[in-house]
């Protein structure tokens, strides 16, 4: 995973991110390599909830 990735997700778990632009960078990013099938249930439940909110988008590949 790239570094940039692993800071934010390191800091999302420790304090959270109050910047919207990478929490959204941060959520895109993991949706759209299927990382986030590897993050907590709260952190995929997050994911969702920013779809359904329109932050986020989600094309599902064939395997997902």
């Amino acid at each position: 995973m790239h570094e940039k990735y692993n800071d934010l997700i390191a800091r999302y778990v420790r304090e959270g991110l109050p910047d919207q632009d990478e929490l959204i960078d941060l959520f895109q990013y993991l949706l759209d390599t299927d990382r986030i099938n590897e993050m907590s249930p709260r952190m995929q439940q997050y994911a969702n909830y920013l779809i359904m909110e329109g932050f986020l988008y989600n094309i599902p590949t064939e395997e997902s």
